[in-house]
């Protein structure tokens, strides 16, 4: 990041509902204008991770893509273990760079996290996200 300072980071996380199965929230911050995207997910797994950067990939076109999520920067969560099928397409295509926080450094996606305290105010931990559906 000191090197490229300019690069639009977008900062990538799941909140989770009443347990540790179910529908999460994926939530993308794009830190050059504190845009947050969410996405309800149906389980907090890799292949529901992969089908939303499938579907924005589909929606926006690579390049369009490219320019809005050119480095992504998660946890090590499980749904984000591999990065390879969100690099890349199915078809092998480049589409963005995925760097991991260091472990217990949740300070390293700040407005995300603090994002997600706002979600906690009116979704309480353990809060069920059965219920809810997507917009749009």
């Amino acid at each position: 990041m000191e090197k490229n300072s300019e690069a639009n980071v977008v900062e990538l996380d799941t909140v989770h509902g009443a347990r540790a199965k179910g529908s999460v929230m994926m939530t993308m911050l794009l830190r050059n204008t504190s845009l947050m995207l969410i996405f309800l997910l149906p389980d907090c797994t890799q292949a529901s991770v992969k089908a939303v950067f499938d579907q924005l990939t589909d929606k926006l076109g690579m390049e369009e893509f490219r320019k809005c999520f050119p480095v992504i920067l998660t946890d090590n969560g499980s749904e984000f273990k591999n990065p390879k099928p969100l690099k890349r397409t199915d078809n092998g295509q480049g589409r963005t760079r995925i760097f991991y926080c260091e472990p217990l450094a949740s300070w390293q996606k700040a407005k995300l996290e603090k994002n997600h305290e706002y979600i906690r105010r009116v979704l309480a931990k353990g809060q069920s996200l059965e219920g809810y559906d997507i917009a749009g």
